[in-house]
């Protein structure tokens, strides 16, 4: 049990903090590219019209969301548990 409950967040904090690198580094820069470069992903995506691109992002109603949750059997927290309430209670004890 220790393992199943330590292990995932061991391996969720490491794929996060490669995914924030990864994110926020600058691509070089690169002449004759079609696509921006010189800049992180993450700028691209917050201030796409800057690097020439267009903003196709689409706001999604959150009601309809929960709506569409509330149709699966299993919360996202149920699915992530790897051990029991009463060990989890007592690892973080």
């Amino acid at each position: 049990d220790l393992f199943n409950w330590m292990w995932p967040q061991i391996v969720q904090r490491s794929l996060d903090d490669f995914v924030n690198y990864w994110n926020d580094h600058k691509i070089r820069t690169q002449r004759n590219k079609l696509l921006p470069s010189g800049v992180s992903s993450n700028y691209i995506y917050d201030f796409p019209e800057q690097c020439g691109l267009t903003n196709f992002t689409t706001s999604v109603d959150a009601d309809l969301v929960e709506a569409l949750r509330e149709n699966i059997p299993k919360s996202r927290q149920e699915c992530y548990r790897w051990v029991s309430d009463e060990f989890e209670a007592k690892a973080w004890a």
